[in-house]
């Protein structure tokens, strides 16, 4: 029996050091990259200076940029910009939205300048209109779609992120961008 014991001993010692290596492994930062279907898609991003540009950080204080003119850059060399906000008609086979509401297709592109592959499974995108900052909710269409898999260092990707508003509220709408959890917002207004 006391050899039943030992072998259990061990065999339970092997079991939790093989679970501690495998949550180690997977904090590891990985240079593998996707490549992404869809709505996003990779672009060459311009090469990094060897010495890095002082980097605007949005902070909740910040004025919201203006959509297509201004991006943020964090210190990190992230880069995050809303190229173009359009207006679409709510397909009738959507998922989100209301009758009435018409469809805003946001841009949103990421680049990476970290030094680093910058995975995009956190990236949030948000919108709010009007002066009572009405929060809009995402609708999900062919031609849509958020942020998936990894962006190579030196890379960008752009997705297209949907959102349903009333046409009253169409022209006063902000965008929020959260790159990930260690992130600030940065806020662009149309």
């Amino acid at each position: 029996m006391a050899l039943k014991g030992q072998a259990l001993r061990k065999l339970m010692l092997i079991a939790t050091a093989f679970a501690l290596s495998t949550v180690t492994a997977c904090g590891s930062p990985t240079t593998a990259s996707k490549n992404n279907q869809g709505a996003a898609k990779d672009t060459p991003a311009p090469a990094a200076p060897d010495t890095p540009a002082p980097a605007d950080t949005p902070t909740p204080d910040a004025a919201p940029a203006k959509v297509g003119v201004e991006g943020f850059t964090f210190q990190n060399g992230l880069k995050v910009a809303v190229l173009s906000i359009t207006q679409a008609a709510i397909d009738q086979y959507a998922a989100g939205g209301k009758p009435g509401d018409v469809l805003l297709k946001v841009a949103v592109r990421i680049t990476n300048g970290t030094g680093t592959a910058f995975d995009t499974s956190l990236v949030q995108v948000k919108a709010t209109a009007g002066a009572d900052g009405t929060q809009l909710h995402t609708v999900f269409q062919d031609g849509i779609a958020s942020f998936t898999g990894s962006v190579p260092s030196g890379r960008s990707r752009t997705a297209i992120i949907g959102f349903a508003v009333t046409p009253a509220l169409a022209k006063a709408v902000t965008i929020e961008v959260q790159p990930g959890f260690d992130y600030a917002s940065a806020f662009f207004d149309r």
